[in-house]
């Protein structure tokens, strides 16, 4: 998991105008990719249902959480003093869709590249992690 935690220091509008020019300007992603909609209703269907399901076309790439309120014992909402903001990616999702490759093939291969890393750290305590090479077969 990729993500990281604001304490007070930005805005929920500054954190998704930093994921899009991440996503599109750093990662090339186009931008005309349903990628944009947090939630996307089409006919009678509600995409967000969708999420995490297994769904080929729906991924859930990136999450955020904003921190806002307190809910008391009595069920009230009181605002915070200063709000948070909470966002976390998929490293496997990222790379399914920065590669064109299915979420299964991803994880097999990262799951395959972290037993091989913890087998030769294991075996070499003092390895230096930039000597090992990891290779994607390509097509």
């Amino acid at each position: 998991m990729l993500g990281n935690w604001s304490f007070g220091d930005y805005s929920k509008e500054e954190m998704y105008t930093w994921a899009w020019e991440f996503l599109t300007e750093e990662l090339k992603l186009e931008k005309k990719t349903p990628l944009r909609y947090i939630f996307q209703w089409i006919g009678d269907r509600n995409a967000a249902d969708l999420v995490n399901t297994g769904d080929p076309n729906v991924i859930e790439l990136w999450n955020t959480v904003f921190v806002k309120y307190n809910r008391d014992s009595d069920n009230r909402l009181t605002l915070l003093p200063k709000q948070h903001v909470d966002c976390g990616m998929g490293l496997e999702r990222l790379v399914s869709i920065v590669q064109k490759r299915d979420l299964t093939t991803i994880r097999i291969f990262l799951l395959l590249c972290l037993t091989q890393l913890k087998k030769r750290v294991t075996e070499k305590k003092n390895m230096e992690l930039n000597t090992m090479t990891l290779m994607w077969p390509t097509e």
